[in-house]
């Protein structure tokens, strides 16, 4: 009979982790949140990556192949890209550090 009990406990421990969070109790979601931001163009740091500033704030820009690249509504590449010139950039921010999904310049 201790058999049935151990196993009919192993079933309702496992049940109770399929159903999900308690009603009511606090969930986190680590999604960062999408930003856009306007400064200065700093430096381009890698190919992929670049400093700007806002307001004497430093962000780190990372860019990758599906990240949108403009110039005065022409695609370019971030090299083009000179210290002082407008940027304008939206994606994901975590601390300091911007995913851009977009990076747009000369506006």
């Amino acid at each position: 009979m201790k058999r049935i009990s151990t196993f009919a406990g192993a079933i309702a421990i496992a049940a109770s982790l399929a159903a999900g969070p308690v009603a009511g109790a606090a969930v986190t979601h680590n999604a960062m949140a999408p930003v856009t931001k306007t400064g200065k163009f700093v430096k381009l740091d890698s190919s992929t990556s670049f400093t700007m500033t806002v307001s004497k704030t430093s962000y780190l820009i990372k860019t990758n192949h599906m990240t949108h690249v403009t110039e005065n509504h022409m695609v370019v590449k971030l090299s083009i890209l000179k210290r002082g010139d407008s940027v304008t950039v939206k994606g994901p921010l975590e601390m300091h550090t911007i995913s851009a999904t977009s990076v747009t310049a000369g506006m």
